[in-house]
């Protein structure tokens, strides 16, 4: 498990890892740099036309039209990147109205879609400490490795 558990409540992804009766290995990288160029680098990775498929896929999917977005002149895409409360998150805003399964969404009105956490190291240890307690290890600058074991496995490990 990597970033994905960066997406997911703290509770609701501790309670699956504790559920797991094997070792689980979660690998994140870690962020300790916190400055407006970081977050401006960062923004920057997200705001490309294959990540616009990724984000607008779904929408897509559901009936959405690409068109249905108000597209950003300074970008060039239909959805904005921001960098807030150590989150990379990516919403889009209705060109017009749209009436969705009888439902009617306002023009102007806008979504988050994706939403990307990014850990420190502290973030990360507290994070999944409920579910892997203190065997949190550093790898290098720009990762963290947790391995969290099934109950009766750490109680083995204890015992010998």
């Amino acid at each position: 498990m990597g970033s994905t558990v960066g997406n997911f409540d703290k509770n609701k992804i501790n309670e699956i890892i504790k559920s797991v009766k094997e070792e689980v290995i979660v690998h994140m990288g870690i962020v300790e740099v916190n400055s407006k160029e970081y977050e401006e680098g960062v923004i920057e990775g997200y705001e490309n036309k294959i990540f616009e498929k990724f984000v607008l896929g779904p929408m897509v999917f559901c009936g959405f039209k690409e068109e249905d977005f108000v597209l950003d002149e300074s970008t060039g895409l239909r959805y904005k990147v921001r960098f807030e409360n150590g989150m990379v998150k990516e919403s889009v805003c209705l060109a017009h109205d749209i009436d969705f399964e009888g439902c009617m969404l306002s023009q102007g009105a806008t979504y988050d879609i994706v939403e990307s956490r990014k850990f420190s190291l502290s973030m990360f240890k507290e994070f999944i400490a409920p579910s892997c307690g203190d065997n949190v290890v550093m790898l290098s600058e720009s990762g963290a490795m947790a391995v969290c074991r099934a109950q009766e496995q750490a109680n083995a490990v204890e015992q010998t």
